[in-house]
C-alpha cells in the first residue's frame, strides 16, 4: 500500500497531489515543529532576514502557504538591542512544556568569535 501525499495541484491543496516544499523558494534555518494546546507551531529563523518567526495551524496537514507568520525576533546592531531585537539571532526553539498562554522560545546569538550567548524569550499574542 503506497503512502497517501498531499501537495499542491493546479492551485489546489489536496491529497493525492505530488508532494511540495514547504515554501518554495525560501531559506529555512533551525527549523522546531511542536504540538501543544491542540494545535502546532512551527517555529524557524528566516534566513533572507535573519528573523525568527512562527506560524500555528490546527493540523500538521494544514496550507502554510495560507497560514499567518508572525515575526517574533528581528534583527538589529549590537547598540540597539532591547526587547525583540537581537544582533545575529539563531534558533527560536520552543521551550519545551510551553503553551500558547505561556510561550517561550530560547535565541542564540554568536555575532563575533568571542560573544556567544543563549536567551530566553516568553513571547505575547502568538495565535
Amino acid at each position: 500500500m503506497g503512502r497517501r501525499q498531499r501537495g499542491d495541484r493546479d492551485g489546489g491543496w489536496r491529497w493525492g497531489a505530488p508532494p511540495t516544499t514547504v515554501m518554495a523558494g525560501r531559506r529555512y534555518g533551525e527549523i522546531c515543529f511542536r504540538a501543544m494546546d491542540g494545535k502546532y507551531v512551527l517555529t524557524w529563523l528566516d534566513a533572507a532576514t535573519a528573523t525568527i518567526r512562527a506560524m500555528v495551524f490546527p493540523l500538521p496537514t494544514s496550507d502554510l502557504t495560507r497560514t499567518l507568520e508572525q515575526t517574533m525576533i528581528v534583527n538589529g546592531p549590537a547598540q540597539a538591542q532591547v526587547g525583540n531585537v537581537v544582533t545575529a539571532p539563531y534558533g527560536g526553539f520552543v521551550v519545551p512544556g510551553s503553551t500558547f498562554g505561556d510561550f517561550h522560545i530560547i535565541v542564540s546569538q554568536w555575532y563575533d568569535p568571542t560573544n556567544y550567548r543563549f536567551m530566553q524569550y516568553r513571547v505575547y499574542m502568538l495565535s
